[in-house]
């Protein structure tokens, strides 16, 4: 009877545990350290008294020890929690999208977007794209500096007038109400700020319950931070400088290839046969890029996504479209005649998300990723709906291992599962994960989908595999596929250390 009703309370007990998420805190600090907090007459000893919590109060402590005391049979349960937050900086700039309702704002980009053009003939046409970018970028984080500055000062102000006129004898309303609505509009403003931040789903009725947003904003701040990590001997750390060195020795391992063998890849892509496009196939994917062509695929983008390096996202294009429009589609075929990205199309910022399990001290438990300059996936996604009419022609869709045809309208799905070429490659079976690769071989396409893990070492392939060799390319067929080469070839990579 005992048995079944210790089983009964060890089950109930362990669903409380998996509903609130909660885990013994000395286990996860010492995974295979034995040791005990209570010590029987009998001679008998157990680890009776516990803690139990969640991962993020867990990844908060610094050291959880058991220390004798001489007046009871229990041990002293010490755990050290480490509240001071790690200075990491500011993180990489975002642009506030608020700020295309400025007309102040507006004019004064309007009019550095004006003088670029009269004076954009001084510089090589993919560097002076970037000048103006880094221009842009400049003044609108100087502008939104001043108007914080103007916009607190103004706020103080009207805080003190409005204690002047309720301290008047014969109060005028009139008066204490104008100043309370301008309180309450810049408050307000600030206000929506957090609530977008907080990226939480909000509606305006929510500004009186802001504090609960706040709160989410923090949480979600310290969500991404990292405070401590495993390095090589799986030691835990906490000193700063560590932690970057870990972060970059790890990416620097996974991003650099480990080689393969060229005459097995050769040797494997020789037995696979692909279809070929006829000549009006190809004339009609490698066009020039129309304004029209280019307006749409911003338009397809979703609202509010990260942008890269360069701050601006798809809300600053469509602002601007009516006087940037003829830049952007002429440095997009720039790109195309010359074969070459802008520097900042070269750079990502990689980001980490924690990945909600594991252990937050293992760098594997957080996702990279990347965040790219919206300009450079205005290019991918032109060529990706362009290959999307034709990539029936080129490619027989497969499954991994039955070789059925698969018919689907999504180009990312519409994809050759290289079970085989990844086993020649690393000698490892794929996992399948939606990473794919590009390989232009005359004018045939093979698609791959690789492995996440060991995708770096991959995408080498692109660049090596008969890229040189004399096998017929059409000279406009090439541009485009040293374009995707050329951004593989990543050499600026800014790791992102999770800043809030």
């Amino acid at each position: 009877m005992n048995c079944r009703l210790n089983k009964y309370i060890l089950d109930k007990f362990k669903s409380i545990k998996d509903t609130l998420r909660i885990k013994d805190v000395f286990r996860e600090i010492h995974k295979d350290k034995a040791n005990f907090t209570c010590y029987n007459i009998s001679g008998s000893r157990t680890r009776i008294d516990r803690f139990y919590a969640d991962n993020e109060f867990i990844n908060k402590i610094r050291e959880i020890k058991h220390i004798p005391y001489k007046k009871s049979d229990h041990k002293i349960v010490q755990i050290n929690i480490q509240y001071k937050r790690q200075k990491w900086g500011r993180g990489f700039w975002k642009m506030n999208n608020s700020l295309l309702e400025n007309e102040n704002y507006t004019v004064l980009i309007s009019n550095i977007i004006k003088q670029w053009k009269e004076d954009k003939l001084k510089y090589d046409p993919l560097k002076g794209w970037d000048l103006l970018k880094k221009q842009i970028k400049e003044t609108t984080i100087n502008f939104s500096r001043v108007q914080a500055k103007i916009s607190k000062s103004k706020l103080n102000k009207l805080y003190d007038s409005l204690l002047v006129e309720e301290a008047k004898p014969s109060q005028n309303c009139s008066i204490i109400n104008t100043i309370k609505d301008e309180i309450i509009a810049i408050e307000t403003k600030e206000k929506i700020g957090t609530l977008i931040r907080s990226r939480e789903c909000f509606y305006k009725e929510d500004i009186k319950n802001i504090e609960i947003f706040k709160i989410a904003e923090e949480k979600r701040g310290t969500k991404k931070e990292i405070k401590s990590l495993f390095d090589k001997n799986n030691k835990a750390t906490c000193d700063k400088n560590s932690i970057i060195q870990i972060i970059l020795d790890f990416y620097s391992e996974l991003y650099t290839s480990d080689g393969f063998n060229d005459q097995e890849v050769d040797e494997y892509l020789g037995k696979i046969e692909l279809n070929e496009l006829k000549d009006e196939d190809w004339s009609a994917l490698n066009q020039f890029i129309s304004k029209e062509e280019c307006l749409n695929n911003i338009k397809d983008f979703e609202n509010n996504k990260s942008p890269g390096i360069d701050g601006l996202g798809k809300e600053f294009y469509l602002k601007f479209w009516n006087i940037i429009g003829d830049e952007v589609v002429e440095i997009v075929n720039n790109i195309y005649l010359k074969g070459e990205l802008t520097e900042t199309m070269k750079m990502g910022i990689i980001t980490l998300n924690y990945k909600n399990k594991g252990d937050k001290k293992d760098l594997k438990q957080w996702r990279p990723i990347s965040l790219l300059c919206f300009d450079y996936k205005l290019i991918t996604k032109t060529l990706a709906k362009r290959l999307s009419k034709v990539i029936n022609k080129l490619v027989d869709i497969v499954t991994a291992r039955n070789h059925v045809p698969v018919h689907t309208p999504n180009i990312y799905e519409k994809l050759l599962y290289a079970q085989e070429p990844v086993e020649v490659l690393k000698k490892k079976p794929a996992r399948l994960f939606t990473v794919f690769i590009f390989i232009f071989l005359t004018q045939r396409v093979v698609m791959l989908i690789v492995d996440k893990e060991y995708v770096f070492l991959y995408i080498n392939i692109v660049v090596v595999i008969e890229i040189h060799s004399n096998i017929g390319f059409v000279t406009n067929v090439i541009t485009f596929r040293d374009v995707y080469c050329n951004f593989i070839h990543i050499y600026d990579i800014v790791i992102l250390w999770n800043v809030t």
